[in-house]
């Protein structure tokens, strides 16, 4: 490389940030540099499946004409040297698969519109599932659990969708009275207890005060393992 390239240089990096994308990263093998072309990143594979008989069955490739082997823009390799162009804002890849029978060099450059697409749903992922899962465990609840486990439509039919407005503006839930149609927001679902959460099979109490206006609690949130033989009144009657 330094023979054919000015001032080449390279260097092996780690793990690649970027305060526009703060929600992803990416770790290519290496940054390269010359003068005629500028800044890219190295990404070498070595699959260990073709370490005995070479490149040209593997599904990673893909054969252009006769003879050129090209990286498949299918497969995920692409979409993480697309991630890796756009994380180290360069403009291109030196993409290379070696085994010990031959080996494919490709310059894959930065593709702004299949990068605009594929990352606002990686974003929309993020939003919906990453970030609620790490702040509050929203998919490992036991109630959440067990709806998407029953039935996985509804959860990509979420990931399609825009986030919902909650019916009350103050309020993450939405009020078990309410009813809002220009938002989406449904009581199909009878909800309880100070969780607004359903019936989820785990014992539940009811508050002996005929006028609550909750009537049946969680055990587990009201601090609760069994049913008392007495009568219970909720946090709220006691008053």
């Amino acid at each position: 490389m330094k023979r054919s390239h000015a001032n080449f240089d390279s260097e092996v990096v780690g793990l690649c940030l970027n305060p526009q994308y703060p929600h992803f990263g990416a770790s290519p093998d290496g940054l390269v540099s010359c003068d005629c072309c500028d800044m890219g990143v190295v990404e070498i594979k070595c699959p260990y499946c073709a370490k005995d008989i070479g490149l040209d069955d593997l599904n990673v490739l893909k054969r252009v004409g006769m003879q050129k082997l090209k990286l498949n823009y299918t497969h995920p390799y692409y979409y993480q040297v697309q991630m890796q162009l756009a994380i180290t804002g360069v403009n291109y890849c030196d993409f290379v698969v070696w085994s010990s029978k031959n080996a494919i060099y490709e310059r894959i450059l930065f593709d702004d519109e299949f990068w605009q697409k594929e990352s606002a749903i990686a974003t929309k992922f993020f939003n919906i599932v990453i970030m609620p899962e790490l702040l509050g465990k929203f998919y490992t609840t036991k109630e959440v659990k067990n709806a998407v486990s029953s039935d996985w439509s509804m959860f990509k039919e979420l990931l399609n969708t825009e986030p919902e407005v909650p019916c009350n503006t103050n309020s993450n839930i939405c009020d078990s009275n309410e009813f809002n149609t220009e938002v989406g927001c449904s009581t199909n679902v009878s909800v309880y207890c100070l969780c607004k959460g359903p019936d989820d099979g785990t014992p539940m109490i009811a508050c002996c005060n005929l006028n609550c206006s909750v009537e049946w609690f969680h055990l587990s949130c009201v601090g609760l393992t069994y049913v008392p033989n007495l009568e219970w009144y909720c946090s709220s009657c006691m008053q």
